[in-house]
Parts: C-alpha cells; sequence; structure tokens
C-alpha cells in the first residue's frame, strides 16, 4: 500500500515508516492529511473544532477554531522546491494571508528540505533585497537601422533594439534586430500618367505593402533573463529556507508534523467582512457539490 491509500487508514494502522518513494504526495493528498490534523464535525451531534476551507483568499487551506481563543491557521502547500524557491522569492505574496491569520505555515511533504535549510535562520530583509537588477535592454541601433510603421496618423519610425521585454512564444527577454524587408505591391495598382516610378513606388508601400522587416532574438545583454544580476536574497539565502514570519509543517505516512511553530498574531485582520463575503464563506464551508452554492456573478 502507497501514495494515497496510506493517508486513507486510521493512524493506528498506519505503518510507522513508510519509504520515500513510496509517497505519491500530490497537492490534494496533502490537503487531506491537513484536515484530518483538524478534525471537524464527523457525527453532526454538535460543533465540531475544526472547520476547513480551501483555496481562500489564495490561502490553500484555511482551518478555523471555533473552540478556543478563534484561531485562524493558513497553510501553503508546496510539493517541488522549485515552487517552493519562488515564493520564497516573492514574500508580498503571502502578505495578505499572514494579516489575516493568527498562524501561518508551509505544508510540505516529508524531506523536502534539507535539515540545514531548516535550521537557516532568515535575517531581516529589506524589500529591495528581493529585488533583481532588470536588464535596461540593448542600446537603440543607428539610424540606418530604423523600422517604419503606417500609424494612423502617418508613419512611425521606431529604432532596433531597446527595450528587453517578455516574449511568451520564445519564453525569454527579446529585442527587436532588423532583418531584409520584402516589399509587396498588388499586380492591379498601376502607375499614373504623372508618377515618377518612386513616387509609385511610394505611394504603393504606403497603403499596400508588407514589411517583414523586424524579428526577435533573445536579449544579448541579459542573455534572455531579463536580469542582469541576482537580488541580495538569492545570492546569500539557501536554495530552500523557513521564512521567520510563517512555520513549516511535514506530511508523511505517519501524518502531519509540526517542525517549526508559526509566530502567533493576536489580533489578525476579519477574513469575512461585508455581507458578500460572509456569503461565500458559507459556501466554501458548507458541503458541496450543492447547485445552491454556486457563486452568483
Amino acid at each position: 500500500m502507497s501514495g494515497p491509500a496510506l493517508f486513507a487508514l486510521p493512524p493506528e494502522q498506519r505503518p510507522i515508516e513508510a519509504p520515500a518513494e513510496q509517497l505519491a504526495l500530490t497537492a490534494d493528498v496533502v490537503k487531506q492529511a491537513l484536515r484530518r490534523h483538524h478534525p471537524g464535525d464527523d457525527q453532526g451531534s454538535m460543533v465540531g473544532q475544526w472547520t476547513c476551507i480551501e483555496e481562500w483568499r489564495g490561502i490553500d487551506l484555511l482551518a478555523l477554531n471555533a473552540w478556543q481563543k478563534a484561531d485562524v491557521i493558513g497553510y501553503e502547500v508546496k510539493i517541488s522546491r522549485s515552487d517552493l524557491r519562488r515564493e520564497l522569492l516573492k514574500p508580498h505574496k503571502r502578505a495578505d494571508a499572514l494579516a489575516r491569520t493568527t498562524e501561518f505555515y508551509l505544508a510540505v511533504p516529508d524531506g523536502l528540505l534539507m535539515p540545514e535549510e531548516i535550521a537557516y535562520e532568515e535575517p531581516e530583509w529589506a524589500p529591495e533585497d528581493f529585488d533583481r537588477e532588470t536588464c535596461a535592454g540593448v542600446e537603440p541601433f543607428g539610424p540606418e537601422y530604423k523600422r517604419e510603421r503606417w500609424g494612423y496618423y502617418g508613419p512611425i519610425t521606431h529604432p532596433y533594439g531597446g527595450r528587453c521585454h517578455r516574449s511568451r512564444s520564445r519564453r525569454a527577454n527579446v529585442v527587436t534586430v532588423p532583418m531584409p524587408v520584402v516589399e509587396t505591391m498588388p499586380d492591379w495598382l498601376t502607375q499614373r500618367d504623372d508618377e515618377t516610378p518612386e513616387s509609385f513606388r511610394g505611394r504603393a508601400l504606403q497603403h499596400f505593402a508588407t514589411a517583414a522587416g523586424d524579428h526577435r532574438v533573445p536579449c544579448w545583454t541579459c542573455g534572455g533573463k531579463g536580469y542582469t544580476a541576482k537580488s541580495r536574497v538569492e545570492r546569500e539565502a539557501p536554495t530552500c529556507w523557513v521564512p521567520a514570519d510563517v512555520g513549516l509543517v511535514t506530511i508523511s505516512a505517519r501524518g502531519v508534523r509540526v517542525v517549526k511553530r508559526s509566530p502567533k498574531r493576536k489580533d489578525p485582520k476579519p477574513i469575512a467582512v461585508t455581507r458578500q463575503q460572509i456569503n461565500d464563506l458559507v459556501r466554501w464551508v458548507s458541503h458541496r457539490p450543492d447547485p445552491r452554492h454556486r457563486s452568483v456573478a
């Protein structure tokens, strides 16, 4: 027995140890384990201690305590090191989640972080420590390398090179470079008697020419990365670590283990203020699927 089936067993029937290769931990399996860590009302006889909500305001799982001090515990689920690193390098993404919870944890499979990464004490970073040195692009080419496009009020001239920008198709930061121009004129267009060949060509190209005169290539200033220097955090911190403002829980075949306790916030922001937000909260908590619980645009 392996993977999700291990977590389906009661705690007393689960194996004490299970090889890491047998555990196929997905985000759903991790959330199921967190739900069992915060049990709610299973019998319907009374109000359960915990109520769990998934994907509420960008929080992967939110556990609400109805018995003691109205604790609100949030979890950010990460099952890969690359995804966790992207999250750590953007602390502003979890700022609202931290403000609305009394405790906030990273929930990861057991063994995802190295012991030295767990023991790493995060210094007090400044917001600018997370900023990379962005690429300034390529110096625009000389006047002989210019491209003309017909705008609403007439021809517009753009220099080649210039700003380094992201291209989704190439998955890199690119700049524009010149390519041979192909001029096309329709066969049915004829030269008037009062026109010179140069004026006829200009009139034709103004309205009917198609010019394949630019091409996007990876920016050679930054190598297509979009930045020329990494941030201070990327240079000094390990690949993954546990931020000082959150805690860490690990999930294995034995269940959920709190590795680092999260700092506790005494007065978080309310998770629901308006009537619409309260209705949304009730809809997320109630059993699904139910057509009456669908969100109304």
